[in-house]
């Protein structure tokens, strides 16, 4: 039989990734053999059953290695070398490279970092010589992102592949968070510790079985004994609740013990000397007898009287507050409707041409805005009018800018008079009016050469007669803005100026 490799190409190792399996003869049988690993395949009479063999449990070797990629831990086999055997994505996601390129390298062809090196080297010397696995915390003093991180590792000896190689199983779990979160719960209790010492805090524990109370010395000082008092009945803290307010809290306290859960109390109590002070008391079940019932409680109190002069001071404050609120409120009420009525004023103001009454510029072109969003839904014509008044230079230059501004107004009442209430006539610019009628082209064509003949006919003065050019535009379906029939008119006004004026051009 044949000794050379007879097939490459095939799936990759389950073991190691890698891709550079063949099919090879095997004592007088073939079989597929992963160069990496050495993993091998079953045996069969002849190369192309061995490559079929070793593909044929693809699903179930994609499965295991799926599941090895998937796990968070970093997985890894070792020779006694220091080689990867096997390594999955965790692990080779730390190292910045891909579990292919792991196998048959070495910690060194991934990390450059000396000390690194010393950690990753440590962590698999002494496996074979313990004889068996390990669980340890480890801690990685400079890892390849400069952070420092703690494991908890599992090293195992074990052999290796079907040609049972010497090697180290390595399972790394990153507990670093875990390690951090218990450091800071530490910290926070050995604070708290602390702050309960220095904040003046009555702390009590008692004993639900003997009716024992033992205390901190912060407690008798609220109660007004001295410091060194110790009470040990529970009268200490339940006789001395304010009678007005002790129903309310025992009800409480019995519901407290009966039930377990938190409790949480404001109430008054009598001091020693006498005075009544208000104080906030809390509690909760720290132990539990083996039917569930409550043994034991911890708890604590404060003196809470500053606080509450202090909130009745900001109650008190804040009724007055309330009523000098609603007194503003009303002002403000008053003045607003009175400004609303102003600003509809200014912006009826801001739209309107001061010297004619009519729509200014600003409101004619929203107007147009508006039909042509309307057009553009229902396809509802409209026709677009520019109006100029024929050599309005010569009547100011002759009879004075105060006669211009008397025939502005005269032309804007003829062409207000002219439309209907729904059509819009602005003062588009100096001596320049725009109508925008709800018509068709031809219907405003008639329309506009009745206000022209209107003009005409209507004098200014006895002395002034004055005439005026138009030109007419209907909005079309292919206009791509409002301006479009805008630009036409526009145009068409000049069109009937350079023809003689004193005619409307459509």
């Amino acid at each position: 039989m044949a000794t050379e490799v007879v097939s490459r190409g095939l799936s990759a190792c389950p073991f190691c990734a890698s891709e550079r399996v063949v099919v090879v003869p095997a004592e007088n049988l073939w079989c597929a053999c992963c160069e990496g690993c050495g993993a091998q395949g079953p045996r069969k009479p002849d190369a192309g059953s061995a490559s079929e063999a070793w593909g044929g449990p693809a699903s179930y070797r994609k499965l295991m290695r799926e599941i090895l990629d998937s796990s968070a831990a970093f997985v890894a086999v070792k020779d006694m070398d220091g080689r990867f055997l096997l390594a999955n994505e965790a692990i080779a996601r730390l190292m910045g490279t891909t579990p292919g390129r792991m196998v048959g390298a070495c910690d060194a062809d991934f990390v450059s970092d000396p000390q690194l090196l010393r950690f990753y080297q440590a962590s698999t010397e002494g496996v074979w010589e313990a004889g068996g696995e390990t669980l340890r915390e480890e801690v990685s003093l400079t890892m390849p992102d400069g952070d420092v991180r703690h494991y908890m590792a599992l090293k195992k000896p074990m052999l290796f592949g079907p040609k049972k190689i010497p090697s180290v199983l390595i399972i790394a779990n990153d507990v670093t968070d875990l390690k951090r979160a218990n450091n800071e719960i530490a910290a926070r209790e050995r604070r708290y510790l602390e702050a309960m010492a220095a904040s003046g805090e009555g702390i009590w524990e008692m004993d639900l079985r003997n009716n024992l109370i033992s205390h901190n010395s912060h407690l008798p000082e609220i109660f007004g004994f001295e410091p060194e008092y110790f009470e040990v009945s529970d009268s200490f803290i339940l006789d001395r609740i304010h009678p007005e307010d002790r129903e309310r809290v025992e009800q409480s306290m019995g519901q407290f013990i009966a039930h377990g859960g938190d409790y949480e109390s404001q109430h008054r109590i009598l001091r020693e000397d006498g005075k009544v002070i208000w104080v906030r008391s809390r509690g909760s079940v720290a132990e539990f007898d083996e039917d569930g019932v409550p043994v034991r409680l911890i708890g604590s109190i404060r003196d809470i009287t500053q606080r509450k002069r202090a909130e009745a001071s900001l109650e008190e404050a804040r009724q007055k507050l309330e009523q000098t609120n609603n007194q503003l409120e009303n002002l403000v009420e008053e003045r607003t409707s009175e400004l609303v009525q102003l600003n509809l004023e200014l912006q009826s103001l801001a739209r309107r041409d001061a010297l004619t009454g009519l729509a200014n510029r600003l409101a004619a072109d929203e107007q147009l805005l508006q039909e042509y969003a309307r057009f553009g839904r229902q396809l509802q014509p409209y026709t677009v009018m520019l109006v100029d008044v024929d050599h309005f230079k010569q009547v100011n230059d002759t009879f004075g800018h105060a006669i211009g501004d008397r025939a502005l107004i005269h032309i804007a009442q003829l062409l207000q008079s002219s439309l209907r209430e729904t059509d819009v006539v602005a003062r588009y610019g100096g001596e320049e009016f725009l109508l925008l009628v709800h018509t068709g082209e031809q219907e405003a064509l008639q329309l506009a050469e009745g206000i022209r003949r209107q003009v005409e006919v209507t004098p200014v003065s006895a002395n002034l007669t004055i005439t005026i050019s138009i030109g007419v535009s209907q909005v079309q379906e292919g206009d791509s803005d409002a301006t479009d029939a805008l630009r036409r008119a526009d145009k068409l006004l000049y069109q009937a100026k350079e023809e003689g004026r004193n005619c409307v051009r459509a």
